[in-house]
């Protein structure tokens, strides 16, 4: 903060003759220290929620205001394009960008009010009622690459990343080692108009050993993972409408809704993400959200023809109508999920899944239940989870989960324990491992992976 404050000092006989360059000060009630200049990117980002055991709120201006445009640029060190990008993709995750207040005085009300709060005003409004954590001047900083934000190209609005994934699994019988996830992505918005497009090679590397014998197995081809742009009507209103069109992750429950695997909090995923409904939707999608003391979701998708890409899915469908309402207050999300859909070699079936979800402080629990029907009988009876997750700290992680299942075309069932943990130095690297307990205990496995965004 001293290094900012001497740097303004020795700046004004230089603008003496031109503007003078305000000072702004991010400012908190008085239970938080000083925080750096990454540690504020982070709680803004939303990629952190505690600083010293203290849950933190971070509280934007409006969009248009010079102090939020400047904070923006010199703090955040973002783009209005790379923010707008950076929130579709966060809302897709189930995400939602810091809530906005009117102006600078209700901004310092609410700070004084709520423990953990953190907003920024004019250096010439703060008075011995807040707490400054950190101070800055106009003056534009540039972008820096920040490992899982990917990289502008030019000034363009295009943005280059992606991800990997390394896994290992140990049963009784098999050893294997796994290069799975190996994906580049580009995105980025102009305007309304948002898009993603997602390829990826998967089990790229695959090792298997037994105690007799040893085989590897390479994929090669690049798959078509996401491709889609979206229009966004009436962003900056209490109310938002998102039109999709490409192929996409289907916005079924929630699991599915995390299509990295460094997103998630296990390194396996429950049987529930790929035995009820297409992971994957090829047409249009349309979604509405309300936003005031609850928020409020509705999403529709109709796809009529052959999947994009069909080789990346279990199941290649070629019709696919769906409908889900999700309506979120305070720390609690409820879903619901209904639709149909045609395999090609099959028939018709129908679908349909309960979702829940609360956000504590610490401690997040997840569940989903469906169910699948053809025409003539539950192909699948059903298919559930409940997932507990109690966080540490920001970088330590411990995981429960128990599933259970019953499918009628394979003949097959079982339940399922699951315990993990995951550690993550930074948000965008995750290590995990878990153990699986079934109820056949052949099938009991332990698994260990190292993912990253970059």
């Amino acid at each position: 903060m001293k290094t900012y404050r001497l740097k303004f000092i020795f700046l004004v006989p230089l603008l003496a003759h031109s503007s003078y360059a305000e000072e702004y000060a991010v400012i908190s009630n008085k239970n938080i220290d000083a925080l750096s200049i990454t540690e504020i990117r982070d709680i803004f980002l939303k990629k952190i929620s505690y600083v010293n055991d203290i849950k933190v709120l971070p509280i934007n201006l409006g969009p248009r205001d010079k102090i939020r445009i400047s904070f923006e640029e010199n703090v955040l060190r973002l783009k209005l394009s790379k923010l707008k990008s950076y929130w579709t993709q966060q809302h897709y995750l189930g995400h939602r960008p810091p809530m906005t207040l009117k102006s600078e005085n209700i901004i310092k009300a609410f700070v004084q009010k709520v423990d953990g709060a953190i907003g920024y005003i004019n250096m010439q409004n703060v008075d011995e009622n807040v707490h400054v954590v950190y101070t800055w001047a106009d003056e534009y900083i540039q972008n820096e690459y920040k490992l899982g934000e990917g990289i502008q190209v030019g000034s363009l609005p295009f943005y280059l990343g992606g991800y990997f994934s390394l896994d290992y699994k140990h049963t009784d019988t098999i050893d294997r080692y796994r290069i799975d996830e190996l994906s580049m992505m580009g995105y980025g918005s102009y305007k309304k108009f948002s898009y993603l497009a997602e390829f990826e090679f998967e089990d790229f590397y695959v090792q298997t050993r037994t105690q007799d014998t040893s085989s590897i197995t390479q994929d090669t081809k690049l798959n078509i993972e996401r491709l889609y742009v979206d229009y966004t009507l009436d962003e900056n209103s209490d109310e938002k409408y998102i039109f999709r069109i490409g192929k996409y992750n289907s916005p079924i429950g929630f699991w599915n809704l995390l299509p990295i695997d460094v997103l998630r909090d296990t390194t396996s995923n429950p049987i529930t993400s790929s035995i009820i409904f297409p992971r994957y939707t090829t047409g249009i999608g349309a979604t509405y959200n309300s936003y005031g003391d609850a928020n409020f979701q509705i999403n529709l998708l109709a796809q009529r023809s052959p999947n994009l890409d069909a080789s990346n899915t279990k199941n290649e469908i070629d019709e696919h109508y769906g409908v889900g309402v999700t309506y979120s207050k305070e720390n609690l999300s409820l879903k619901v999920n209904a639709g149909v859909f045609n395999l090609i070699h099959d028939n018709l079936r129908y679908y349909a899944l309960v979702s829940a979800r609360y956000d504590g402080d610490n401690f997040q629990l997840m569940s989903e239940l469906g169910t699948q029907a053809s025409q003539t009988e539950f192909t699948t009876e059903y298919a559930g989870y409940i997932q507990g997750k109690y966080s540490f700290t920001n970088e330590h992680s411990v995981i429960l989960r128990t599933e259970s299942y019953k499918e009628n075309v394979r003949d097959t069932s079982d339940n399922i324990a699951i315990i993990g943990y995951d550690y993550r130095p930074i948000y965008p690297i995750s290590i995990k491992t878990e153990y699986q307990f079934h109820s056949q205990s052949k099938n009991d496995n332990f698994q260990l992976s190292f993912s990253m965004m970059f």
